[in-house]
């Protein structure tokens, strides 16, 4: 079971980001589908894969591997709920029908990128959700110290360190030297907070 589960969310990560690739969208539309659509499939199908690797992950062992009191759950109880807060602060920068896709289905036009958001938790960071889920990630952790919430945690953190690399290298492509200035001025995953 174990080793099923982490072949899957080796999968699931390596399709994301083929998925997310420029150039899986142009070969979606060559074989003659609306690129209208793709975001949109793109994201159905990554919560269905979510619910998979969900049960999977249910399925599982849930021993600990280590016992901690309260006194370590607690700051990490708050981690969990700072690292929601950032998620949704991040997210509220975005236009959400944009970032799930049906604003495409809508207006009947392609996918595209915006401006560059520099503004609000980009203005910290340059990945603000990436940083919520680390934060969440590793909360889970110190909240459950089981040997699968570690795996999950631990194969994810290696997976966006990859994934922010692969980002960066479509936003360079799109932004050019706008892109490359605000790399040089907001750090990447851990904000800089100036008193």
């Amino acid at each position: 079971m174990w080793s099923t589960f982490i072949l899957l969310l080796v999968i699931y990560y390596v399709l994301h980001s083929l998925l997310a690739a420029d150039k899986a969208k142009m070969v979606w539309q060559q074989v003659g589908l609306p690129r209208t659509y793709y975001r949109l499939i793109y994201n159905t199908f990554f919560v269905a894969f979510t619910i998979w690797l969900g049960y999977y992950f249910l399925k599982l062992d849930s021993t600990t591997f280590v016992s901690w009191s309260w006194w370590f759950r607690g700051p990490a109880a708050l981690g969990l709920l700072i690292g929601c807060w950032i998620a949704r602060a991040a997210l509220r920068q975005y236009n959400l029908s944009e970032f799930i896709g049906t604003q495409y289905l809508q207006s009947n036009t392609q996918n595209h990128f915006g401006e560059l958001n520099t503004t609000g938790w980009n203005a910290r960071v340059r990945h603000p959700l990436y940083l919520a889920t680390v934060i969440i990630l590793w909360s889970i952790v110190g909240i459950w110290p089981q040997w699968r919430c570690l795996l999950v945690a631990s194969i994810s953190s290696l997976y966006l360190i990859v994934g922010i690399r692969l980002e960066e290298r479509k936003l360079i492509a799109h932004f050019g030297d706008v892109y490359q200035q605000y790399q040089k001025s907001v750090p990447m995953l851990f904000p800089r907070f100036r008193l």
